[in-house]
């Protein structure tokens, strides 16, 4: 439409209705101008005046502020954009007061503010996703929060338990070594009072000899009780120990949920277990069997040890999987445990040359190989060993869960 309007000479802005210049000037679809009060009482029974196309004020509406689209100075259209001054111009004020100022069509203008606009709008859309995505972050770690306070409350609560008993215990135990070393001494005080009253007994001239027999012969034996002393537990140092170590279950909790992020889903591999190991069906379990399976005697298959190799491999990252029961080395190595260990949580960085056991149940260190480098494919390694009455249960390889119950070991 501001096409056909920029086509129109400016002596033809004359309405044809007044046959004056344009007041408050509308166009109709056929492109005729007029004033908008000359031509709003016809919108609906009167054809164009010029040339006969019928009109209705659906079709005028878009055309009631043709005004806002001339200048109002020159009456010409507004199809020009003046970059210097940021606003809209006609060619009449490109060569007046715009004259040396950079202009580009209203049209390449308007192309690069929706280009702009839809940048922007591209811009938020990505800004509201990071900030969904913190929200969600941050939802995530209340719930964290919330399920970490749980767990520390519990673990407080366990160990206020532990320690309200081990005051009591130290409490007996010592009792017990007071009242000991009391009916030591009550005893001996009876003996030297009978030994006393023994003497006074022979004190007389006439028993004088019995009494230097008597008083030369031994005395009963006697402890130096200077150096006997009952020793006391002080309840701040046992509190103390108990904080600590309540401190340090907490940092390996903590530890342990960063490293489980890590985990990864862990079968049997059928080709590689011993001819007499029976995996299940889900390849989650092994134990040992009396009778040798049906297998083919593959290069990869252990014999004569009853081990079995992982299916999934790993070159490269952190990984980490959980085992009912316990993990060996070659050559053994002796390790002095608070707690004897149900679960065994098995995290590797491949990069970070690191293999680490835990106590999954105490969320502590077992045993850790460090400053190795890996150079190929890793692959777990599991070993049931032979059938025993102490060795009858299965291995189970454990899905992991983020909320395993942490089993306080405090030891005073």
């Amino acid at each position: 439409m501001s096409a056909a309007i920029s086509q129109i000479p400016g002596l033809h802005f004359l309405c044809s209705i007044c046959l004056k210049v344009l007041t408050d000037p509308v166009s109709t679809p056929c492109g005729h101008n007029f004033c908008k009060l000359c031509i709003s009482p016809r919108w609906d029974t009167s054809p164009c005046l010029d040339c006969g196309i019928s009109y209705c004020e659906i079709h005028l509406e878009r055309e009631l502020n043709l005004e806002t689209k001339m200048c109002l100075k020159h009456s010409e259209p507004l199809d020009m954009f003046c970059k210097t001054d940021q606003t809209c111009v006609c060619s009449t004020c490109c060569d007046s007061e715009h004259s040396g100022h950079v202009f580009v069509s209203l049209e390449k203008e308007s192309g690069e503010r929706v280009e702009e606009l839809q940048q922007m709008i591209q811009e938020r859309q990505e800004y509201k996703k990071e900030i969904m995505k913190l929200m969600n972050t941050a939802d995530s770690q209340k719930g964290e929060g919330v399920e970490l306070s749980t767990a520390v409350n519990e673990l407080v609560q366990r160990c206020l338990t532990m320690l309200t008993e081990t005051v009591k215990e130290q409490q007996i135990s010592k009792k017990g070594e007071a009242d000991a070393v009391i009916k030591e001494l009550v005893d001996e005080y009876f003996e030297l009072m009978k030994r006393k009253y023994e003497a006074e007994q022979l004190f007389r001239p006439e028993d004088r000899f019995q009494l230097f027999q008597h008083v030369h012969s031994p005395l009963p034996a006697t402890k130096d009780y200077t150096e006997v002393i009952v020793h006391l537990s002080s309840y701040e140092e046992t509190a103390l120990t108990v904080a600590a170590q309540m401190k340090d279950q907490i940092r390996d909790k903590l530890k342990m949920k960063r490293m489980k992020q890590f985990a990864v889903d862990v079968t049997f591999d059928p080709l590689t277990a011993y001819n007499k190991l029976n995996l299940s069906d889900d390849r989650k379990q092994v134990h040992m069997s009396d009778v040798k399976n049906n297998v083919p005697d593959n290069p990869e298959r252990f014999y004569p040890c009853a081990n079995v190799l992982g299916k999934q491999s790993f070159s490269s990252g952190k990984f980490y999987y959980e085992v009912l029961y316990v993990a060996c080395e070659n050559p053994s190595i002796i390790l002095h445990l608070k707690c004897v260990p149900k679960k065994v949580g098995v995290f590797v960085d491949y990069e970070g040359g690191v293999i680490s056991f835990y106590d999954v149940g105490a969320a502590a260190l077992i045993y850790s190989f460090t400053n190795c480098s890996f150079t190929y494919k890793l692959r777990p390694f599991f070993s049931p060993c032979l059938k025993n009455d102490n060795n009858a249960a299965p291995l189970i390889i454990c899905p992991v869960s983020q909320s395993d119950e942490v089993k306080p070991c405090v030891h005073i």
